[in-house]
């Protein structure tokens, strides 16, 4: 069985490094010049959350899961205690 979209998010985002959930959450927030771009290709890393992007069946729909990733990283910052960063990405371990 297929997951739906929010639970693909919501997990990914869960595995996610601190460093990882404060950058992803600075762009999805302030969206400035290239934050949307640079936020789609950390995640397009992913082939699961990829899939649930390339599934999108138009721009409304993308968008809505775009805001579903935000509302999850956000959930995840609050619940870790932490608040988005403005900065470069974090190298990956």
């Amino acid at each position: 069985m297929k997951k739906d979209r929010k639970t693909v998010l919501s997990e990914y985002v869960r595995n996610l490094s601190e460093d990882e959930v404060k950058y992803l959450g600075t762009r999805l927030v302030e969206r400035l010049s290239n934050d949307l771009a640079e936020a789609l290709d950390l995640v397009s890393n992913n082939k699961h959350v990829d899939e649930v992007f390339r599934d999108a069946s138009s721009a409304n729909e993308l968008y809505d899961t775009i805001d579903l990733l935000k509302e999850s990283v956000l959930r995840e910052c609050r619940k870790r205690n932490i608040a988005p960063a403005r900065g470069k990405m974090p190298s990956a371990a």
